[in-house]
């Protein structure tokens, strides 16, 4: 499935950068059909992806050939030469050895250690590292406690590392259909008193009910989603151009101010801290 749209007709939120005297064709790529119809759109979808892609894409002075597709398929196409990029892909040291990447387009605050509102609160500094949760202490200490998790999902692989060195005893799962909107709901209604999630699940969620969160110890606190395209100099011009835009939606607040609608408004302070390391450390 592919779809041609040109950004020049699409919204302009900022004044457009001077045009490059090169002319390449560029195929963005995703195997989220979700993603993929919201930024060509085809059907209504606010997830912050979408928001965030299509900011960066109505900003870009050139067409775009969009197409819903595995990502297996679209590496292979990738190794093979073609003018392609991946939307939403960490990046890695060795994706990074073979590719070419963007600056962050979106970041995702990573999971937290939630609890309901009735549970104690965590403040043994025995068990927080610079405010983050130590989760191995903090079950250590408490090990009749139980942890609800989703059954058979990872959770990243510094988390997973961290989840697999936590004793049975002390994790509880969730299985079938919709186990995530399950888990959020079982935490509200104190069926569950600890658990893992995204302040973005919270907000997409509609959550009212007062939660409490740690950021847990050993793990990023965030992750940033990027463009990661072909390596080729047609392609480096293309993410020169990506990242002018870029920059420019960084230092106009456009791109900081779309994350803010995703996620809960007591984690504004969070976000603005990562947002500005994200995109203005040089690792990045």
């Amino acid at each position: 499935m592919a779809i041609i749209i040109s950004t020049v007709s699409c919204l302009t939120y900022l004044p457009a950068a001077s045009a490059s005297s090169e002319s390449i064709t560029v195929n963005i790529h995703t195997d989220n059909l979700n993603d993929f119809l919201g930024i060509t759109n085809q059907a209504h979808n606010s997830a912050l992806s979408v928001t965030t892609n299509q900011l960066l894409f109505a900003n870009l002075a050139i067409k775009l050939n969009f197409n819903y597709m595995t990502t297996q398929r679209s590496t292979t196409q990738m190794d093979e030469g073609e003018n392609i990029c991946l939307i939403d892909r960490i990046k890695t040291p060795l994706r990074a050895s073979k590719y070419l990447f963007s600056l962050p387009v979106n970041l995702y605050l990573s999971r937290r250690f939630y609890q309901n509102i009735h549970a104690p609160v965590i403040n043994d500094p025995e068990l927080l590292i610079d405010g983050a949760l130590d989760l191995l202490a903090f079950f250590k200490k408490y090990p009749d406690k139980k942890l609800l998790l989703s059954h058979k999902i990872s959770y990243g692989n510094a988390l997973d590392n961290l989840l697999a060195n936590l004793p049975d005893k002390n994790k509880t799962y969730r299985r079938g259909a919709a186990h995530e909107t399950a888990i959020v709901d079982m935490l509200v209604f104190e069926r569950v008193n600890y658990t893992l999630l995204y302040p973005q699940q919270i907000s997409e969620q509609n959550i009212k009910t007062p939660l409490r969160s740690y950021e847990i110890a050993g793990i990023p606190p965030f992750v940033a989603g990027r463009l990661m395209c072909t390596n080729s100099a047609e392609m480096q011009l293309f993410i020169e151009k990506v990242n002018q835009t870029l920059k420019r939606l960084y230092d106009n607040k456009i791109l900081f101010n779309a994350h803010l609608t995703f996620i809960p408004d007591e984690y504004a302070d969070v976000l603005a801290k990562y947002f500005h390391q994200a995109t203005t450390e040089t690792m990045f």
